[in-house]
Order: structure tokens, then sequence, then C-alpha cells
């Protein structure tokens, strides 16, 4: 993301907690304090991605399936069979391993599928596949400090169908995520009405968003077409009382992050 943007969507995340927390229109004194806000913050998170990275990877099997209709060529479904079979070849990938127990950061960096099976058309006019797969990975160690990760449910996704975010970390956490579309509209998904400001993303444990337990929203894809970006910040504080450390004594406490992912929706 090009510094400029970054330092602006550092700038809004920040005034729009403000306006959150005080319920009033911002001040100047709060501009100038939000500024000195988002050069620490831009500081801290330069720092966090340091250390060092490692590269591995893991074999990994699974099944997909993708439903036939008369708008699906037989071809169609394999495609997505086997796009199915691969995410859930990462998703156990990601199960398996915790940055917690493995010691940092954990990012997908390639899938190589080694062997694949095709099973065509099953009784409920499914196309199956069978894949068995190479996960590389990264890791980035950072003894100790907050990792959290966010991903997409998948890559691609046809106007309508419902998207699905992700996102765990290691350590206890509050969020704040927007998607970014193409034209660059910022949407927030957290908070919502069902996850307040302070809600906690409990370490270990891998959340959806929207989660029909919880938000009683959906998130489909829209126009416009094309890569849109989601982009969170996270902090172990609750992200009000930062805001009350900040216009106390102009120093951010340590612990705020930012993370992001991308998928994109396509024109059928």
């Amino acid at each position: 993301m090009p510094a400029f943007f970054d330092k602006l969507m550092y700038l809004a995340i920040v005034m729009s907690i403000l306006f959150q927390v005080a319920g009033c229109e911002h001040r100047s004194d709060h501009l100038g304090k939000a500024q000195q806000y988002e050069r620490t913050l831009i500081k801290t998170t330069h720092q966090e991605k340091r250390g060092m990275k490692l590269v591995r990877s893991r074999t990994q099997t699974a099944d997909g399936y993708a439903n036939l209709s008369k708008d699906r060529t037989r071809l169609e479904a394999r495609r997505e069979a086997i796009e199915n079979a691969k995410k859930k070849v990462v998703e156990e990938v990601r199960e398996n391993v915790e940055p917690s127990s493995e010691g940092g950061h954990f990012e997908i960096k390639d899938v190589r599928i080694l062997e694949q099976r095709d099973h065509g058309v099953d009784d409920s006019n499914r196309y199956h596949v069978w894949i068995k797969a190479e996960v590389a990975y990264e890791l980035n160690l950072k003894s100790g400090a907050l990792n959290v990760n966010v991903w997409p449910s998948k890559e691609k996704y046809r106007v309508g169908e419902n998207i699905e975010i992700h996102i765990r970390g290691n350590r206890d956490c509050h969020a704040q995520i927007f998607n970014i579309k193409p034209g660059g509209k910022r949407i927030p998904l957290v908070p919502n009405e069902f996850r307040k400001l302070n809600f906690i993303f409990k370490a270990g444990k891998t959340y959806s968003i929207p989660d029909p337990r919880i938000e009683k929203f959906e998130f489909k894809a829209m126009p416009p077409y094309g890569e849109n970006l989601i982009y969170m910040y996270v902090s172990e504080e609750p992200f009000d009382k930062l805001i009350h450390e900040l216009q106390r004594n102009d120093i951010v406490p340590a612990g705020w992050h930012s993370g992001e992912c991308k998928f994109t929706v396509e024109n059928d």
C-alpha cells in the first residue's frame, strides 16, 4: 500500500475512534494529537515487521466439491471443485500451524498440487475431486508480539455471493476491520451494531465476519469489480483506552498493529 494512502488510513481510523468515544465533532487539539498518534503508529507498525522469516511447507489432502447447474458447465464445476479443495488444504494447514506455538506471524505463500483424482459427478449432482497439495507458508518470528491473521474464505467471488472474512490471533485483542473497494470507498465491518468497539477476539480462536450467530447482516460481493482490500487494526488494549491515554499523555501505548488481505469480485 502506498505510504501516503497508509498515512491517510491511519488518520481516518484514529478520527473515527474519536467520534465513537467522544460522540461529538473533533476539535483542533484532537487533530494535533491524532497526527502525533498517526506518526507513532506508523513507526510501531514498521518496527513490528522486523524479525526472522522462515519459509516452511506441509503436505495436506482434501476433497473438493462444486454443484452443477444449467448455468454452470461440467468444466466450470470441476475448476471450482479444485479451488474448493485447495481452500480446504489451506484451512487445514492454518488450523495445524498456530502462530503462538510456532512463534510468529503466519502467511500462506504458495499452494502446489502434487496429486489429483477426478471422481466425476456424484449422486448429489456435485463434481468431486481429491487433491494432495504442498502448502508453503512463511513465519515471521517476533518473540511474544501480538500476531493476528486475517483472510477471506476464498480469493474470488461472483456478484451476489456471500463474503466471509476470518481473523485469528495469538493473544486476546480488539480489532477494527474495513473493506476498501476498488474505487477507494471504505466500508466498516468491525465494529458494528453487534460487535461493539471493544469486542474481544480470544487468543487461538478463529472468528468469521460476518458470523450469522452474532451479526444480523450479510456481506455480499457487489460492483465495482476487481480487487478488494480488507484492512485491519488490532490492539491488546481497548481502543477507547488508547484514545484516552493519547489525550492525556500524547503517548501511544505499545500493542498497536495492522494487517491486510485481498479478494476479487468477478463479473459473470
